[in-house]
């Protein structure tokens, strides 16, 4: 779908809470296909572009996630393989002499990612880790659920964090700026 490709090209951190979204729509639909091109439609309907592509599309990614028997948990392998390549650059990043301004952000989050971790989020690396914060922050917003203006500044820190991170990704892949050693 466009709107996937041009998201993942624009900010690979937006790309991704936009899959783990697409991967929850699929299993609330139950894999269903009629049900999937409804609520696809409906979501998406004036980001699909081409209604039918965007469509094919979903139905694609239901498929691969049958296929990765992703039916109750879990990401599918090309998401999970760009969370590791951020979490991989992220690494690089704090370690470079010249990264301080991504370090201080790292710095600033670093606390909450401590605290989520506290409270039994389990994920295998701080990019997956503040991802499914943010994520599941909005996931809160959209049940209604109000949160403390500490989780929403929490929520800043993270995306602050995810947000550079995917703006050096976006730079390294341009060209624009040499990966760090």
């Amino acid at each position: 779908m466009e709107y996937a490709r041009q998201l993942k090209q624009k900010s690979l951190y937006e790309y991704l809470l936009f899959m783990y979204q697409v991967e929850d729509i699929i299993r609330a639909c139950s894999f269903d296909r009629a049900i999937i091109t409804k609520v696809a439609v409906d979501r998406f309907g004036s980001r699909m572009g081409d209604i039918s592509e965007g469509t094919a599309w979903f139905l694609a990614m239901a498929d691969l996630m049958e296929e990765e028997r992703l039916q109750q948990i879990g990401h599918l392998q090309h998401v999970q393989n760009l969370v590791n390549d951020l979490f991989q650059l992220h690494l690089r990043l704090s370690r470079a002499p010249k990264e301080g301004e991504y370090q201080s952000l790292y710095y600033e989050a670093e606390s909450v990612l401590v605290e989520l971790r506290r409270r039994g989020v389990e994920e295998s690396n701080v990019v997956e880790l503040a991802l499914v914060g943010v994520y599941g922050v909005w996931l809160l917003g959209l049940k209604g659920v109000s949160v403390s203006a500490e989780t929403k500044q929490a929520v800043e820190v993270l995306t602050r964090l995810l947000a550079s991170l995917s703006d050096i990704n976006s730079k390294i892949e341009s060209g624009e700026k040499e990966l760090p050693e």
